[in-house]
């Protein structure tokens, strides 16, 4: 027996020697935690250079930001004044969602027989005239206002963070619906103003894809260009269709934009302006301060939760995080230019967030983790839409050309200009069987798939 508690005593002693020494290691990693998070960083230049909001240029009538947000404005009341009355009543109030306007001007009827981006609007509108002669009489004066937004000339976001403009997805298109029935009326006259309707829609789309705006302008442009050049490529196949085959036309009815133009990397620096500003937020709601003996109402904080947000605020680190988001903004912006050198760095915009070790602002890193968005596929889609224009073009020069269907190949190969990729230069398919060019995308496609391939014109005799 004496044996037995000899034993036990030895298992006993060692046991708290092991526990002792676990708890001085936990003790020394804690106190070497606190140590290296005893100290905030100091901004970085990319930073400060990113948390400057760039000038509006435009004025408040000449912004199709305005417009859009008060786009359903009351009927005979202005949409830009009204959404800029929206705009600046968030702006002194930004924690109060804003009721919808019982008044507003609602659209009437149903455009989902208008597949923007799978279907040909070409080939399905005309099997619904008469739906849409019904539309345009119900939705007049939305119609109106859609194409008054042809006039104005910039686009700059001016809301305070989580404020949502809604589009005008249903007017839009009908609009198209229109323009499709104008270019296929026979009418002369009627088809050039459609064509400079088309035009115009393009250059609206391509102010808001170029102006001062988030992540979701910036889609909703590419998405909107993307059925423009549906149309168009549709429009140029038809060989029944009176298409003007004259090098002054070619921008008109084919435009291609520059390379900067889908460059959507301001979207992402304003991203991180918006995420910077609900930080800062968070950080002095949370507590006019982590450990204070109040909540910022006044009431009182238990002393439990006081020492808890002690705890975080020692672990969180405002001005590192902030670098945190401005390093990953930085190579976001980089990955988002056009340049096929930087196409798959895009990739590995996630791989900073730990370079810096994981004891010093813990916290800070997982915030970044989880608030950086999936972004990885926003800027190929533009480029796929940059591809899609190259298309269209390659398109109208082979009708334009008169190019026979088997000379095709040699063709594109002549003009890398129009039938390559401009992210990766991957060349466009030409299926003989089907006569149709397609784009080799480089975004990965969603679950609502979106067409890029058009038919090609093979002669006024193709059946």
């Amino acid at each position: 027996m004496k044996k037995l508690w000899r034993w036990v005593g030895r298992i006993l002693k060692w046991s708290g020697i092991v526990v002792l020494a676990l708890a001085l290691l936990v003790g020394c990693l804690v106190g070497l935690a606190f140590a290296i998070n005893a100290h905030d960083e100091a901004p970085t230049p990319e930073t400060k250079a990113l948390l400057v909001t760039p000038p509006n240029p435009f004025a408040p009538e000449d912004n199709i930001y305005y417009a859009f947000a008060g786009f359903d404005a009351p009927p005979g009341e202005p949409m830009i004044a009204v959404g800029q009355a929206r705009i600046e009543a968030h702006n002194k109030h930004p924690a109060s969602p804003e009721a919808p306007d019982p008044h507003r001007l609602i659209f009437k009827g149903s455009t989902d027989f208008c597949q923007l981006m799978s279907g040909s609007l070409w080939q399905e509108v005309p099997l619904h005239r008469a739906e849409v002669a019904k539309l345009l009489s119900d939705n007049w004066e939305l119609y109106q206002r859609y194409l008054a937004l042809h006039h104005l000339h910039g686009y700059y976001e001016t809301a305070s963070p989580n404020y949502t403009v809604s589009q005008p997805v249903s007017v839009r298109r009908l609009y198209l619906a229109d323009v499709v029935l104008h270019l296929q009326s026979g009418d002369a006259h009627a088809q050039h103003a459609a064509l400079a309707d088309l035009n115009e829609d393009v250059l609206l789309w391509r102010s808001v894809l170029t102006g001062q705006g988030g992540l979701l302008s910036k889609m909703l442009a590419v998405a909107n260009l993307h059925s423009d050049s549906l149309v168009a490529g549709d429009m140029i196949a038809d060989a029944g269709s009176e298409v003007p085959l004259d090098e002054a036309y070619a921008d008109l009815i084919a435009p291609i934009f520059k390379p900067r133009d889908w460059d959507i990397g301001n979207a992402f620096a304003q991203e991180f302006r918006t995420q910077a500003s609900l930080i800062r937020q968070i950080y002095a709601e949370s507590a006019g301060g982590w450990g204070a003996a109040e909540h910022p109402d006044g009431s009182a904080q238990p002393r439990w939760s006081r020492i808890e947000n002690e705890i975080v605020a020692r672990f969180f680190k405002l001005q590192a995080t902030e670098n945190l988001f401005a390093l990953t903004t930085t190579r976001l912006i980089t990955a988002a230019a056009m340049d096929p050198a930087n196409f798959h760095k895009r990739i590995s915009v996630r791989q900073a967030l730990w370079r810096e070790g994981f004891l010093y602002n813990p916290i800070g890193k997982a915030l970044a983790r989880v608030a950086l968005p999936d972004v990885g596929n926003y800027s190929p889609r533009a480029w796929d839409g940059a591809a899609l224009q190259r298309l269209v073009r390659a398109g109208y020069e082979i009708r334009s050309a008169h190019i026979d269907p088997a000379q095709i190949p040699a063709f594109l190969a002549q003009h890398p200009e129009w039938s390559t990729h401009p992210a990766d230069g991957r060349p466009f398919l030409w299926d003989p069987a089907t006569h149709e060019l397609r784009v080799q995308t480089v975004a990965v496609q969603s679950s609502s798939p979106r067409r890029f391939g058009i038919p090609i014109w093979q002669g006024a005799n193709a059946h």
